[in-house]
């Protein structure tokens, strides 16, 4: 398991312990909000579970992953202070260099990498047909998902 996903989980919780945390978030909202978050839910315990502890074919997970309200929301102007106001801070990055560059991000900006991320692992499966990425590294880059989305939860959690 990589170095970020640890540091992020240490302080955190296990990781279904958060999935639990975001369905009961889920409970008190609804709309657009409520969509994300359910994307946010299963895309983590698809690849925490299907890909980590069943050890199911790369290519089958990332098929599952989900991107369509999260794409809508951020195409259709939806206002991402509704979800969360204020920015990812110091103290949520956790001196973790991989997200540096997120200290000062808001909600959009956030939501806006996160479907980077997803558009990305998606390509995974094509680029390796064309042979245009011989090594891909698929625990690397579900950790570095789940890493992106545990941070989210973070931010989505501070007062």
């Amino acid at each position: 398991m990589s170095n970020v996903f640890e540091m992020l989980l240490r302080p955190a919780r296990e990781i279904y312990d958060i999935i639990g945390q975001i369905t009961k978030e889920r409970q008190r909202t609804k709309g657009m909000i409520n969509r994300i978050l359910y994307e946010a839910e299963f895309n983590m315990g698809i690849i925490a579970e299907e890909y980590f502890e069943n050890h199911a074919d790369p290519e089958s997970v990332i098929e599952k992953l989900l991107v369509d309200d999260l794409s809508q929301a951020l195409d259709s102007g939806f206002d991402f202070r509704k979800l969360k106001g204020g920015t990812i801070t110091e103290p949520m990055v956790d001196n973790i260099k991989f997200f540096q560059g997120w200290i000062g991000f808001d909600c959009e900006q956030t939501c806006r990498k996160i479907r980077v991320y997803l558009n990305r692992l998606k390509a995974v499966p094509e680029l390796m047909k064309r042979k245009r990425l011989p090594n891909a590294d698929m625990d690397r880059r579900f950790e570095n998902m789940l890493s992106v989305y545990l941070l989210f939860w973070r931010f989505y959690e501070a007062e």
